[in-house]
């Protein structure tokens, strides 16, 4: 049969004893109980001495007895039913070689607690090369390469040292104790680095158990990058490099802020005070001279030419000048120019705004280019539309800073206009560099709506 059972004939409950809940049965010749209430169990590996409720010595439920333990080292194999204990308690045991006979009560159980030491210690399957022995080490220093290692041990019984048992565990590593059967060493690879204790315990041939045992302290220094003097002073050089970045753009982008309010300054007090200059003085001499009809006509060309030059340069420092580079300036502006625009032409119009989610700064580039595209949409209205009523909105959706002009004027076909007409290529050129796009509904007879899309970031 495989194992045992025990029935309780008061509760009718069956309990089971195989190798399976860890107990040394497997298949059973027999079973002879002695006169302490010990069960005998002949099995093809061992005799068994087995008791349920355990011994006090031990703890253990079973003792093996193979070759020695005062018992023949020839132990015959036991036939079926070839046990029989006498009167006296001698228990008798027959096999194919003999008989085999004893009294129970004097197998005496080896009681000596073993002690445990390391015998040997080794890195890649090489001995590791120690000041002192390693029986009597307390620590161990390894590198960070030496992460596969063995480490042997014995416990120091020999009364039949086969039989000894072995437990192990690497606190910091293992998270339970491994039970090592007879075998008397321990193997580990790619232990990550740190500070580890290796604990072993050992027993004899009868299962007494140095639960003390003995330990190892192992150390794994990591390598120099993970070490945590290295993480800090990498963390301060990206820090400081990091500052060192944020300062470098700091001081371009004052420098930049500098050299625009150079410029937009050199523009407006030198060259804009030279264009008025001239202009003032083309319009004296035409007045001096106004009885020369060409001459006249020259002076006035040169005049407008000078005016619009100056109108040019405004735009120009406007856009230059970095304390512009705010959404209200920048409204402020274009209002101007739709008065300047549509009021001389008797063109009302409306400009309102949507300020909810319009960012507060406008960079310089974003700032031109949407007033250049402003601009020539207004021109398109007074040049073409023959409108008498233009809505401007501004407002944003999602992403975008949407620039809306409709108008009541003639309107036209799109499909009869070539992308060019009325400057739409050049406002399409400056949305697509805006990250946009331009959407345009118009029919004749029924207005025009330009919706201009540009990216905000």
């Amino acid at each position: 049969a495989a194992g045992l059972e025990r029935l309780d004939a008061r509760t009718g409950q069956v309990r089971h004893f195989n190798r399976r809940n860890g107990y040394p049965f497997d298949y059973v010749y027999w079973v002879q109980e002695d006169r302490a209430g010990n069960l005998w169990v002949a099995t093809p590996r061992a005799l068994v001495k087995f008791n349920e409720n355990g011994w006090k010595e031990t703890g253990r439920t079973f003792q093996l007895f193979q070759w020695g333990n005062g018992l023949a080292d020839n132990l015959p194999q036991p036939l079926a039913s070839s046990a029989w204990l006498s009167p006296e308690g001698e228990l008798f045991i027959g096999g194919v070689n003999g008989i085999v006979a004893f009294y129970p009560e004097n197998l005496r159980l080896n009681r000596h607690v073993p002690p445990v030491v390391f015998t040997d210690f080794s890195v890649g399957n090489q001995p590791v090369q120690l000041d002192s022995s390693i029986s009597f080490k307390k620590t161990v220093r390894l590198s960070y390469r030496q992460s596969d290692f063995t480490i042997a041990f014995a416990a120091l019984d020999f009364t039949r040292p086969v039989f000894n048992r072995y437990a192990y565990m690497l606190e910091g590593y293992d998270r339970h104790w491994i039970e090592a059967g007879n075998h008397p060493r321990a193997t580990y690879t790619r232990v990550p680095p740190g500070r580890y204790v290796f604990r072993v315990r050992g027993s004899n041939n009868d299962g007494v158990w140095n639960e003390a045992g003995v330990s190892l302290e192992i150390v794994i220094p990591p390598p120099f990058w993970q070490a945590w003097w290295f993480r800090v002073l990498a963390a301060a050089i990206v820090v400081a490099l990091l500052a060192l970045a944020y300062r470098y753009r700091v001081n371009r982008l004052l420098e930049l802020e500098r050299t625009r309010q150079r410029i937009a300054r050199d523009l407006h007090d030198d060259v804009g005070s030279s264009l008025s200059s001239i202009a003032l003085t083309a319009e004296l001499l035409q007045k001096e001279l106004a009885t020369n009809g060409l001459v006249s006509r020259q002076l006035r060309r040169v005049r407008t030419t000078a005016q619009k030059l100056i109108g040019t340069l405004e735009e120009i420092v406007w856009a230059v000048d970095p304390s512009r580079d705010y959404l209200e300036d920048c409204l402020a502006h274009m209002r101007e120019l739709a008065s300047a625009l549509l009021t001389p032409k008797g063109i009302a119009y409306a400009f309102h705004v949507q300020e909810n989610g319009l960012p507060d700064h406008l960079p310089m580039a974003f700032r031109k280019q949407l007033f250049l595209i402003y601009k020539e949409l207004l021109h398109n209205v007074v040049k073409h539309a023959a409108a008498t009523r233009v809505h401007i909105r501004c407002l944003r959706e999602n992403h975008y800073l949407v620039l809306e002009v409709c108008d009541n004027g003639r309107g036209f076909r799109l499909s009869n206009r070539p992308h060019s007409g009325h400057g739409l290529e050049s406002i399409r050129q400056r949305a697509a560099d805006l990250e946009g796009r331009v959407e345009i509904c118009s029919q004749p007879g029924s207005g025009t709506q330009i919706r201009v899309y540009a990216r905000l970031h």
